[in-house]
């Protein structure tokens, strides 16, 4: 669980439920100097709970450079830096794959689906649901990266012969990764899949802002922007991949996010953001 970072230990204390409101802020402060000065000493969980805890109840009032007003987000972000740790272990993931595959050992394959893959943005989406009357089947896996769709191609990717694939995936740009490995990553898991099936159509989801963002790093809302830019610009110039743009809609008038799309935690969609994305979606499927 901590092998990746922050994502998975935010996502367990907050579907858990298990923090609570800490309004303490100079407590705070001294145990982020004490983690900044001992870094190798800090317990991971501990720091993201302690973390949960304080600003779960302000994660609404920050903004992209709130870090440079705000001390404590500011150090909060330096420790975060201090104590990552994104090392890929593609086997954390055996059990959800050995799901899927027991499941499709079981069951008639769709002949030529419209195959969903990606990270907890896809696993949690009831693709079934939102797209009836669709060949429509749904292989992602919470956490998983672009790498971990690579090492796992055959089984969620290749076995399934799909007519369309709707790839989303944000792990690898909110865990602070480069902006052009993460692009790079991207460009041959799309030319691997082009190359496997080359009428394949390959549609590309933008990444998402989140309220979460500014938690995760000091760069993660431009990262997303800069990496949306950049997989736009490349599918004007291929012909096997498209662009679809929904992260542009969860803005409102005023140009700031909506929260009416997201669930408590404000990392993930909640209904009316699963039905926002699926109504476009559904115009170009």
């Amino acid at each position: 669980m901590i092998d990746i970072g922050r994502l998975k230990i935010f996502s367990v204390i907050l579907l858990s439920g298990v923090f609570t409101a800490c309004s303490d802020k100079d407590s705070y402060y001294d145990y982020l100097c004490k983690s900044q000065a001992e870094p190798e000493m800090v317990n991971t969980e501990v720091f993201y709970k302690e973390a949960m805890n304080f600003w779960m109840v302000r994660i609404d009032t920050l903004e992209e450079f709130s870090y440079k007003q705000n001390d404590t987000l500011r150090l909060f972000l330096d420790v975060q830096d201090a104590i990552r740790n994104n090392k890929y272990d593609s086997l954390r993931f055996e059990n959800e794959i050995k799901r899927f595959v027991e499941y499709d050992s079981e069951n008639t394959l769709l002949e030529n689906p419209i195959l969903f893959v990606g990270s907890s943005t896809v696993n949690l989406w009831k693709t079934a649901c939102y797209f009836p009357g669709r060949n429509v089947m749904n292989r992602g896996f919470g956490g998983a990266s672009i790498k971990d769709i690579q090492y796992y191609y055959n089984d969620v990717i290749g076995k399934y012969h799909p007519s369309s694939v709707v790839i989303y995936d944000d792990i690898d740009i909110e865990n602070g990764e480069p902006v052009e490995s993460v692009f790079d990553e991207y460009i041959s898991l799309l030319g691997r899949i082009h190359r496997d099936f080359p009428e394949c159509r390959i549609l590309f989801i933008s990444i998402k802002p989140t309220p979460m963002d500014f938690l995760l790093g000091k760069d993660i809302r431009k990262n997303k922007k800069l990496f949306n830019k950049k997989l736009k610009e490349y599918a004007d110039d291929v012909s096997y991949v498209e662009y679809v743009d929904l992260a542009s809609l969860l803005y409102n008038a005023d140009g700031l996010l909506d929260l009416r799309y997201y669930s408590e935690d404000r990392m993930h969609f909640n209904t009316n953001g699963y039905e926002l994305w699926s109504n476009e979606l559904s115009k170009v499927l």
